[in-house]
């Protein structure tokens, strides 16, 4: 059984085994009191799942501030199919916005709107400036005043700067 201690903000506080078989992981401290804090002095929460993940995956345990870490930027502007569809009584919309190096406020406006096939708005999901990531939001199938909708298809429509991309759902009560 190999057992070592891995320096995690500056002090031995991390034990890791692996016999060949099992993977375990003792941290001598609540999780808890990781700060979540960006300067360079602090190894954050997310940084510790990462290491703890990829040592439970099998990887190396490698410094903080890896050039991987972080989330990866979406290189296309695509709007996914709700899950579950049909649905009732809330479904989620996952969408995408590439980097496309336009920092102009008004490109970067993103909306997603809820229309019923009649092409009469019932929902604004999402009307505001968001920079290149993924994204998902739930709609519960109500309409911007609160009143829910009624059984029937809707189309949910996604624009960003020129791009448009729209899809179909089925909302069964």
């Amino acid at each position: 059984n190999a057992f070592e201690l891995e320096p995690f903000g500056g002090e031995a506080t991390v034990g890791v085994s692996y016999d060949g078989a099992w993977r375990s992981l003792f941290l001598t401290f609540p999780i808890e009191t990781v700060l979540d804090d960006k300067t360079p002095i602090y190894n954050t929460k997310a940084d510790l799942f990462g290491r703890i993940v990829r040592f439970m995956n099998g990887g190396e345990i490698t410094g903080v501030g890896d050039e991987n870490d972080g989330p990866a930027v979406p290189k296309k502007f695509t709007l996914s199919q709700n899950y579950p569809n049909p649905f009732n009584p809330s479904t989620v919309i996952k969408y995408s916005l590439a980097d496309d190096g336009d920092n102009d406020d008004r490109s970067r406006r993103t909306r997603l709107v809820v229309y019923n096939m009649l092409g009469q708005k019932i929902r604004t999901l999402v009307d505001e400036i968001q920079p290149a990531g993924t994204y998902e939001i739930i709609w519960d199938g109500a309409d911007d005043s609160g009143k829910q909708s009624a059984t029937g298809v809707y189309l949910y429509r996604l624009e960003r700067g020129g791009r448009s991309e729209s899809r179909k759902m089925l909302l069964l009560k």
